[in-house]
């Protein structure tokens, strides 16, 4: 089982890694994690270049990043929440999958999302949405997913809730590739 986890937090070991964390330990096969905010990836320009040919022009980082999209079995989105949603180097990553628009991706690969929510984020519901939107141009199903509320308060790595639906949500997706 080959996983990709697109993370979006700016900090190695904050909220979000804790989910990260907690969902890799319940997790077998190949995990590649992209760190969204650390890379040389850019977003997409709108160039127009993707409507006329199965790639981007640009060529960065990202052209291994869709070899591992399309091999993958799962993909993970994990972001703290800022204004309820995604972080933006996460959706600037997530904007280079317009390639997809013109070539579907059409698989039976399945897509879990993570999120950390603290002080003014009350709800995941509108990233959750953006995340299942990504999901389906990468031509995976919605699993389902497990959010920290309530950051600055509780941090994730005490929010057993949290970290028990997280842990939850990978054991159904490795069960999903035995059945």
């Amino acid at each position: 089982m080959r996983t990709i986890i697109l993370y979006g937090s700016p900090h190695a070991n904050g909220d979000t890694m804790a989910l990260v964390r907690a969902f890799r330990q319940e997790l077998t096969g190949d995990i590649r994690l992209i760190d969204a905010c650390h890379t040389t990836i850019q977003p997409c320009a709108d160039c127009r270049y993707c409507l006329t040919h199965p790639r981007c022009c640009v060529n960065d980082g990202m052209m291994e990043l869709y070899a591992d999209i399309e091999t993958s079995d799962n993909i993970v989105l994990a972001s703290p929440i800022y204004y309820d949603q995604l972080s933006g180097p996460l959706l600037s990553l997530c904007s280079r999958f317009q390639v997809y628009y013109k070539n579907p991706l059409v698989t039976r690969r399945l897509g879990v999302f993570l999120a950390a929510a603290g002080g003014s984020s009350k709800s995941i519901e509108l990233a959750a949405h953006t995340a299942a939107l990504i999901f389906r141009q990468l031509g995976a199903r919605f699993l389902g997913s497990a959010a920290s509320m309530h950051t600055d308060c509780i941090p994730t790595g005490k929010d057993l809730e949290a970290l028990h639906t997280t842990q939850m949500l990978a054991r159904k997706l490795c069960n999903a590739y035995k059945a």
